[in-house]
């Protein structure tokens, strides 16, 4: 096992600070319904709690909680730990990457679909 030290505890609490500002700035986000630009705050953070908001709120958890059990388990220096523990443990982690590798997949699709909205709204009149 690594520690969760370093380098390594930067780079988890920047992860950790994504997820967190996504689920932010998500109740924030304009959509689309039906064609239409839909920028009203209460409808935005209504459809955003209907969609996404479950699994980001998840993938934050996950991610806090097994930053947490990182930080315990290394206090603890890694004994005195039953092994049903060290397996939970294990188990939360890779249900945490899973999660995270999903929203990843959510962040790539919808930079797709901006892709594709911009070259048919704006294609048409870049080419000359």
């Amino acid at each position: 096992d690594v520690p969760n030290e370093g380098v390594l505890f930067v780079v988890t609490l920047c992860t950790i600070a994504f997820w967190v500002l996504d689920v932010i700035l998500n109740f924030a986000t304009a959509y689309y319904d039906s064609g239409v630009l839909v920028t009203d705050p209460i409808r935005v953070a209504k459809h955003y709690l209907r969609t996404w908001f479950a699994l980001d709120v998840i993938i934050v958890f996950c991610s806090i909680l097994s930053m947490c059990l990182g930080i315990v388990s290394s206090d603890e220096g890694g004994e005195g730990g039953s092994q049903s523990e060290s397996v939970k443990f294990i188990r939360i982690a890779k249900i945490t990457r899973l999660l995270r590798i999903m929203g990843l997949a959510r962040i790539m699709r919808m930079t797709e679909l901006l892709g594709r909205f911009s070259d048919r709204s704006f294609g048409s009149h870049l080419k000359p």
